[in-house]
């Protein structure tokens, strides 16, 4: 059987299972530029979302490194000079409410550093592959 356009469309070439390329455009990956930019741009909205929240309440933070990982993003603040760390640990149901997430974890410090950490669930959790596994 000749491959046709008339022929893949037959009833006959269904049944049989010619196989029918797609066109080029729809073999196309779609760039990720986009999605990429997006993504930070909303990650950077909800890092000075954490920032304004605290600002209501008179703490004073600069925002670090932002850390995403599978399953929850990690927004790193700079506490003012002065500025006590439970003086931020005690807002997190005000965070928690501000991100509209079910709930955050706040460290604080982050081992090593003077940061405080604030981890928020991500809403998509993306699979991960370890070595090794079949």
């Amino acid at each position: 059987m000749g491959s046709t356009p008339e022929s893949l469309n037959s009833p006959v070439a269904k049944l049989t299972g010619e196989y029918q390329s797609s066109s080029p455009t729809l073999r196309q990956q779609p760039s990720g530029g986009e999605k990429s930019n997006k993504s930070k741009e909303i990650l950077l909205v909800k890092a000075q979302l954490i920032q304004q929240t605290l600002a209501l309440f008179d703490i004073e933070v600069s925002l670090g490194n932002i850390t995403l990982n599978p399953t929850i993003t990690r927004y790193e603040l700079i506490p003012a000079p002065g500025v006590k760390l439970e003086k931020i640990t005690v807002r997190a149901n005000n965070i928690a409410a501000a991100l509209k997430a079910e709930h955050i974890h706040i460290l604080a410090p982050i081992p090593g550093t003077s940061y405080v950490g604030i981890e928020v669930p991500n809403l998509v959790r993306t699979k991960t592959c370890h070595a090794g596994n079949t």
